[in-house]
């Protein structure tokens, strides 16, 4: 498989590092703004060809796929682009800001013939299809609690993270990869979410935690921050059993790591050799493209996950937000089945009536058990959970309700 690297930050030179070991992937090209960075590294590969503009490398005919390592905002854009330059997509996490701007990607994927897979390395890591084996081998019994961290510091205020308009924040940037591990356990989307976070000056997330509810009995507390000391942990909770991971997300290349498998006094350490999972990564994405998995891509990484995650990521986004700016207007409010304390949340799962219907018997004001999506722009509506009872209400703004009058 032949590889275009646009982008030369961290995350695009250790990609590029990656392919060196391999004998199935090499990078032949890539794009930076800045032509002498990319002229830099491909001296060092030695047969590269290095561009100043992104376009021109998605001309290069001896391409077959490009891996997007740019900032957030900018994934969309060029990876839709890639599509339709006919080439194969890995893009890197998280795929997109929106689901919306998610879906759009995929259809143009689909357009074009070609394959688009959101870069999460971890997820083909032996240590990751270890713990997905023990937990489909029932080692810790039902899953019953997940829980999940991911923290560093971020110094320059300069740093892409730390940029509301490249799409940064801590949820964005390292959050996404608990609300994925999350979604990997629970086998499913979660149903509800609530978070509170403390913001930067610049408007982003700087430190999140959230809390996810399965469908099933399966519930998740995830933490994200780019201002606290380097956490990479999970911790899956089980009926008959605990594991726990120390470097869940980010594996060294140079050492083992280890799985610790708790059941009752007795603890079961598994020893993981060192692999580059990015190089594991690359060369699964080419066998995907030789050999095709049907539509929903390869296992250590469905598509639809990518979905999942992304309406997650802007459901927790949005509750933060909404604890932030009306979480005095909840507080005038109780719950409607036993009159306790309210805390906001959002509700992930549509409910309600398709475009064009109308919920039936919708009073001004009158709370309703779940009319629809709380994001739904049919729906100008507010979810709360009772902290006493754990009833969940939707809320209807008065005024579009007797709008429909």
């Amino acid at each position: 498989m032949r590889w275009g690297v646009i982008g030369t930050g961290w995350v695009s030179r250790t990609f590029i590092a990656a392919l060196r070991e391999s004998t199935a992937a090499r990078v032949v090209a890539i794009a930076s703004r800045d032509v002498t960075r990319a002229a830099a590294i491909a001296v060092e590969l030695g047969s590269a060809r290095a561009y100043g503009a992104y376009i021109d490398l998605l001309a290069d005919p001896e391409v077959d796929a490009v891996y997007v390592g740019l900032p957030n905002s900018m994934h969309a854009e060029w990876s839709i682009a890639c599509a339709r330059a006919g080439k194969h997509v890995l893009c890197e996490k998280p795929l997109a800001v929106s689901r919306a701007e998610a879906e759009a990607m995929f259809t143009a994927a689909r357009e074009a013939g070609v394959w688009l897979m959101e870069a999460f390395m971890y997820r083909f890591h032996p240590q990751t299809l270890k713990v997905q084996e023990l937990i489909a081998a029932g080692a810790i019994g039902q899953v019953r609690l997940i829980r999940a961290a991911f923290t560093f510091t971020v110094a320059n205020p300069a740093n892409v993270r730390l940029s509301a308009e490249l799409a940064g924040g801590a949820l964005m940037d390292v959050g996404c990869y608990p609300v994925n591990f999350a979604r990997m356990i629970a086998g499913s989307a979660p149903d509800h979410v609530a978070a509170a976070a403390h913001w930067a000056p610049s408007g982003v997330d700087e430190t999140l935690i959230g809390s996810l509810e399965d469908p099933g009995p399966v519930m998740a507390q995830i933490s994200r921050s780019i201002s606290a000391s380097r956490v990479q942990s999970a911790q899956v909770i089980g009926s008959a059993g605990v594991i726990e991971l120390d470097e869940a997300f980010t594996p060294p290349f140079d050492r083992p790591t280890r799985i610790r498998l708790r059941r009752g006094a007795e603890v079961e350490e598994i020893a993981i050799p060192p692999i580059n999972h990015y190089r594991l990564e690359a060369e699964a994405f080419g066998r995907l493209i030789a050999a095709g998995h049907g539509d929903h891509g390869l296992p250590e990484m469905p598509l639809v996950e990518t979905l999942d995650n992304i309406a997650t990521i802007e459901a927790l986004l949005e509750a933060a937000r909404g604890l932030r700016n009306g979480g005095q207007t909840m507080q005038e409010r109780s719950c409607s089945a036993c009159g306790g304390t309210i805390r906001p949340v959002v509700l992930i799962e549509d409910h309600g009536p398709t475009v064009g219907e109308q919920p039936s018997a919708v009073a001004p004001g009158q709370a309703q058990r779940s009319l629809g999506i709380v994001y739904n722009e049919h729906y100008p509506t507010k979810a709360t959970a009772c902290t006493v009872c754990g009833h969940i209400d939707l809320w209807v703004d008065p005024e579009w309700a007797a709008s429909l009058k």
